[in-house]
């Protein structure tokens, strides 16, 4: 599935992050993504940094695609 403008303005998005080259995410990363979170779609995100994200409660505000 590719998230193009027209899926992100149907599902109600900010934007699209492609998460598909990130291996880890850090502290000012989750940061970063927490001021982001409730309007912004994660695409491509791998286990260990949705397992962090699941950790720290931010992943339920997201929405992921592949």
């Amino acid at each position: 599935m590719i998230a193009n403008a027209e899926w992100v303005q149907q599902h109600e998005a900010a934007g699209v992050l492609d998460f598909s080259d990130v291996q880890r995410i850090d502290t000012s990363g989750v940061q970063a993504l927490e001021k982001l979170a409730d309007q912004t779609v994660l695409r491509g995100v791998n286990t260990n940094v949705y397992k962090v994200l699941k950790l720290l409660k931010l992943a339920p505000r997201f929405r992921f695609v592949e």
